[in-house]
């Protein structure tokens, strides 16, 4: 193993892979041919970040397996055995995408007399009766799609793509929704709740004051 590196070929699954945080990652080093006793090293990690553990020997010949527990970090890794080496391997650890921002603009119906106006950074909505919410939403990461998931049980599709989305609602009663997040790494999200009240449209109040 170390003197003829190249007799021995390291097969290593699952090679490069996307693991989500907090979840463990099982590798398995397949070598053909390989001398009994010999087990081969996993480093994880590049410099004086490095860290080695050995394998454990798997069910099939030549066939060895190491469990990594906890993932929180993105790292890079190699199999060894001896002076043979697999290629390099990456580890990316992804997070399910979170909202990061929700502007909402009023469009207030005609009789209210007032003029539109946009509240940034929020999320809950408050509003008289027949008040259009114009939503904008602004993703940590790229969308494939999303809804907005309300408490009713209606469903409202988001529009756009990558990291910004809308929609629009009009007002009837108090309730609530959630934004419901499909990501490119296919993991999905809903999120925090947001409130929907209903603010009383109310006569003009009319004093003297002089």
């Amino acid at each position: 193993a170390y003197l003829f590196p190249k007799r021995y070929v390291i097969d290593v699954r699952p090679g490069s892979v996307k693991v989500r945080a907090g979840q463990p990652l099982t590798v398995v080093a397949r070598i053909a041919g390989i001398d009994g006793g010999l087990v081969p090293d996993i480093t994880v990690g590049t410099g004086e970040a490095a860290r080695s553990a050995r394998l454990s020997p798997g069910a099939a010949t030549g066939e060895f397996t190491i469990t990594l527990n906890n993932i929180e970090t993105s790292f890079p890794y190699v199999v060894s055995l001896g002076a043979a080496q697999s290629a390099q391997y990456q580890v990316s650890v992804i997070r399910p995408v979170r909202v990061s921002r929700v502007d909402v603009r009023y469009e207030y119906p005609k009789g209210v007399g007032l003029p539109p106006q946009t509240e940034q950074d929020t999320g809950d909505i408050y509003a008289p009766a027949g008040t259009t919410a114009h939503l904008t939403i602004t993703t940590d990461k790229a969308v494939k799609q999303g809804q907005l998931a309300l408490a009713d049980g209606t469903v409202i599709a988001l529009a756009g793509n990558d990291t910004v989305l809308a929609a629009a609602l009009t007002l009837a009663k108090d309730g609530s929704y959630r934004i419901a997040l499909n990501d490119i790494d296919g993991l999905s999200s809903e999120g925090t709740e947001y409130f929907i009240r209903m603010l009383n449209d109310r006569p003009p109040d009319v004093r003297i004051l002089r």
